[in-house]
């Protein structure tokens, strides 16, 4: 569940929102991995335009379900294997509430040792939607290229105002170097596991709303190194990005980037 009050400086309006999205799952065979999804999404705008609705609130309801393999060594730090997912969304329709649309996404990820303490990472994300935005999808559906979470060496606040759309298409490469071992660390009466990670990384991405749009002049890039601090479960991500028409840009963010990539918060 989330609860945001937040100004989306991206789409121009201030956001009052909450969502309930459980999921249940279920493993098929050693690998395999089904789920079914529902989410409950209300937001509110300050702004006209903004919402589905004319009275700027929407209440969106979604049904899903996921297809997984998983062959991971581990779940936590990987080294090798694949971490594979299809995800299909029905919004509206026979469920009721606002917007009319399906949404699908294609995530594939695969890890490759390189060597003692090394390996690489590649992910490929591709989201798709369907109707018309601002009809059947709403504006803050949308996708917005640029930041930590999607093509690094871009402020999300520069190109996401360029580069945006209902449906995006993301590849990443990343090489990561142990540089610390995750280990126990005692402070006093306090204790923590922690490791450390060096990585050089390279993104490139494009999203679009029409096919024409879906072209490579408008596909960007961007590549750099970073930090990454290693807790249990999750991952804190420090990076310097460069891109050829952005500059440098420093990246900081929390988990691993490509399940933040799906998030439509940027």
């Amino acid at each position: 569940g989330a609860r945001l009050d937040r100004d989306d400086t991206l789409n121009g309006f201030h956001e009052d929102s909450g969502e309930l999205s459980p999921r249940v799952g279920t493993y098929l065979g050693e690998r395999g991995r089904l789920a079914g999804m529902f989410s409950l999404l209300n937001l509110r705008s300050d702004v006209d335009g903004k919402t589905l609705s004319p009275d700027n609130e929407d209440w969106l309801l979604r049904l899903g379900v996921s297809l997984g393999w998983d062959s991971r060594d581990s779940w936590s730090d990987p080294r090798r294997g694949w971490r594979n997912e299809l995800e299909v969304w029905r919004t509206g329709g026979f469920l009721g509430g606002d917007g009319d649309s399906w949404a699908m996404n294609l995530d594939l990820r695969r890890w490759f040792p390189t060597g003692q303490g090394r390996k690489l990472m590649t992910s490929l994300l591709l989201s798709l939607q369907s109707g018309a935005v601002g009809t059947d999808v709403p504006v803050y559906l949308t996708y917005h290229l640029g930041g930590a979470n999607s093509i690094r060496g871009y402020d999300v606040e520069d190109l996401g105002q360029r580069l945006f759309g209902k449906n995006q298409l993301i590849g990443t490469a990343e090489h990561s170097f142990t540089v610390l071992p995750q280990r126990r660390f005692d402070f006093s009466k306090w204790s923590v596991r922690l490791g450390l990670d060096l990585a050089l990384f390279a993104d490139g991405g494009v999203a679009w709303d029409e096919p024409e749009q879906l072209s490579l002049r408008r596909v960007h890039g961007g590549a750099g190194g970073g930090l990454r601090v290693l807790v249990p479960g999750m991952e804190m991500r420090f990076d310097v990005g460069w891109s050829p028409d952005g500059g440098f840009h420093f990246h900081f963010a929390g988990g691993s980037k490509p399940a933040a990539q799906r998030q439509r918060l940027r």
